[in-house]
């Protein structure tokens, strides 16, 4: 993977997390201090040592660190220490959470945040490549075992759905799961009831064998670059129909889906390259010092008035629906064009030969070549 492909991802990471991974109502992490104790009952983790959860300002003291240390990916000022650290507290703070029954999706983020530390991210657009070159080759094991990883966490949850009678005809498991988000878990979105209401049968089958085939090709997909990125395509599709039927955003796998992604491509169009250039030469004056002041200053504006993207957008209705649905379909769009693209790949060179024959051909007939029909006295 070109190294620009690695540190827009970086890029792209960061931005996420600190428009994505924090609630827009109720930041990450603080919601703890509304829960009374007695609800503290910690599984096995960091929280299972503690007889009771953190006070207040310990949690909010990790939101800000989470805030410091994805600015400082976003910069890429000592890279690999930011994204251990990232990595590392929020493994801490998700242990707290977990502790309240509060499971989150979130994972693959620091699956995402601790690999791709090692895999020369920061040798492009960062404070890091300004300070110098890099003399060793960007090494290849953090995307491989990222892969490895996403295809682990996606058969974990293909694997139960095979065996529990997904792929049988006579029942319709993504139909129950999308009356169940509708109804008992008061999701209602219009995506669900045109659903329900117009669906045939078949389609909600076709569904259930998608839904099962898409994540359980993310495994053998792990072991093929040109594999892996369609089944990522057809992903991001996936998610978004899940995001428009049962206002689910799974927005860590489409975090993680883009570390593979060429983004250099994009550098062909002379704005965004001047764009890149510019965050690289911006980011070059970054000192250590301005980090933690950021993010404290970030954390404190998430704290009082919540997530500042979502803010803006609820001036045109429900926010958080908004920034999930652009960026849903964005993905969507990608992996359509990205799947276009990869067919006609594949089908320009056979549509070539053919085109080619052809003309042979019709040469050959209008210029009476011996063994054609444009030869034959008679004619």
């Amino acid at each position: 993977m070109d190294e620009r492909s690695l540190a827009i991802g970086r890029i792209i990471f960061a931005l996420a997390l600190l428009a994505l991974w924090f609630d827009p109502n109720n930041p990450r992490y603080l919601w703890i201090a509304k829960f009374p104790e007695s609800f503290y009952a910690p599984p096995p983790g960091l929280g299972f040592f503690l007889h009771r959860p953190p006070p207040a300002l310990v949690m909010w003291l990790l939101m800000a660190g989470v805030f410091t240390f994805t600015i400082g990916l976003l910069v890429g000022w000592k890279t690999r220490v930011m994204g251990l650290a990232l990595a590392a507290t929020m493994l801490i703070g998700n242990s707290f959470e977990y502790s309240f029954g509060k499971i989150n999706h979130d994972s693959l983020t620091i699956v995402v945040a601790l690999t791709m530390s090692f895999s020369g991210w920061e040798r492009a657009y960062s404070a890091d490549a300004r300070r110098g070159p890099f003399r060793d080759e960007p090494p290849a094991w953090p995307l491989a075992l990222l892969a490895l990883l996403i295809g682990l966490a996606m058969f974990s949850a293909g694997w139960p759905k095979l065996m529990s009678g997904w792929l049988d005809p006579s029942t319709q498991s993504a139909k129950g799961h999308v009356i169940a988000n509708l109804y008992a878990t008061e999701r209602p979105t219009a995506g669900a009831s045109l659903a329900l209401t117009y669906g045939p049968t078949w389609l909600w089958e076709l569904l259930d064998w998608g839904t099962v085939g898409i994540e359980l090709a993310f495994l053998p997909a792990a072991f093929s670059k040109r594999a892996l990125r369609i089944v990522c395509a057809l992903a991001a599709c996936f998610h978004a129909g899940i995001h428009f039927t049962m206002d689910i955003f799974f927005y860590p796998n489409l975090v993680a889906y883009g570390m593979f992604v060429d983004w250099e491509r994009g550098l062909e169009v002379g704005g965004l390259r001047r764009a890149m250039e510019w965050w690289g030469r911006t980011a070059g004056r970054v000192r250590g010092w301005m980090l933690p002041v950021a993010g404290t200053l970030v954390a404190g504006v998430y704290s009082i008035s919540g997530n500042p993207v979502v803010t803006v957008l609820d001036a045109g209705g429900d926010g958080r629906w908004v920034r999930d649905s652009v960026l849903a379909m964005t993905a969507a769009a990608a992996g359509v064009v990205f799947l276009v693209w990869s067919v006609g790949s594949r089908l320009r060179p056979a549509f070539t030969a053919a085109a080619g024959r052809l003309f042979r051909m019709q040469g050959g007939i209008a210029g009476g070549r011996p063994g054609h029909l444009g030869h034959h006295p008679d004619v």
